[in-house]
């Protein structure tokens, strides 16, 4: 019975609530809030390219952290789902809006991201890392400077959407072309929004910017995750700055089950960030 109440306390002891973002381009952005207690860092996690805010593998993680003490933000970027709320700015807007309140709050703020979460963490990390206190790729993916077959199937969907735009129409919504787990579908977005994300002239290219990174990084893969060699992760993260508080590790998981096992080496290496 003692063990049985231990593990539901494990389950029950973290608290979450939500929380509903005000952007500038009239779109929202909706974010889950899993409470923490008194860990000097708040993590704000963006995740994968047409998925939730949450899921499973994901909760977890958000469970675990913040039983460790961490707040959790995990919030609706532009790229969630199927239908695109927004360009690299909007989801720029979410991440510094977050990081406010966590500044408010006395904390600093940590950037975590996810598959093509973990590509923009990298992006936005080598514009606007002297606002975080460190960052944290897993699964890093979608880049789509690195990937010839991203390019052929999005090729056409690229060009009609920068003619959309170049004509002044760029908020009109069209179905575009999309590439994700090996399967080609569409997805709804308007021509400004899909160019921003797609367009390898538009999207900084980040096994490049990642070069400007100088706030501490941990890299982590997925031991079974195929994109590994696709994106050549090794390599780019040897492209980062020297840094002591800088760590690259492989962990159980695929592409998406890594974050599940993630939490561990998360809390070990927050616990070495000062």
């Amino acid at each position: 019975m003692k063990l049985l109440f231990s593990l539901c306390f494990f389950f029950l002891s973290f608290q979450s609530y939500a929380l509903t973002l005000e952007l500038s381009n009239n779109q929202t952005s909706d974010v889950e809030v899993y409470s923490g207690s008194d860990k000097p860092f708040e993590i704000i996690y963006m995740h994968g390219k047409n998925a939730k805010s949450v899921i499973p593998p994901a909760e977890r993680l958000f469970e675990q952290l913040s039983n460790a003490g961490y707040t959790v933000y995990s919030a609706e970027m532009p790229w969630s789902r199927t239908k695109y709320k927004g360009t690299q700015e909007t989801a720029n807007e979410i991440i510094q809006q977050l990081t406010r309140k966590i500044n408010s709050n006395g904390k600093k703020a940590v950037l975590v991201g996810h598959s093509m979460g973990a590509s923009y963490a990298v992006i936005y990390s080598s514009k606007f890392g002297n606002q975080l206190a460190g960052v944290i790729p897993i699964a890093f993916a979608h880049v789509p400077q690195m990937s010839m077959r991203f390019q052929n199937e999005t090729k056409q969907s690229v060009q009609k959407a920068t003619k959309l735009v170049a004509a002044g129409q760029g908020s009109k919504e069209e179905e575009f072309n999309d590439l994700n787990k090996g399967e080609s579908y569409s997805i709804d977005a308007t021509a400004e929004y899909y160019k921003s994300f797609y367009d390898p002239n538009t999207l900084p290219d980040a096994s490049i910017v990642i070069e400007n990174i100088t706030i501490p990084v941990l890299w982590i893969s997925g031991a079974r995750d195929r994109l590994n060699e696709i994106y050549k992760h090794e390599d780019i993260y040897a492209s980062l700055p020297d840094n002591e508080k800088n760590a690259m590790l492989t962990i159980k998981g695929n592409h998406m089950s890594v974050l599940k096992f993630s939490s561990e080496s998360i809390i070990n290496w927050l616990g070495n960030l000062k």
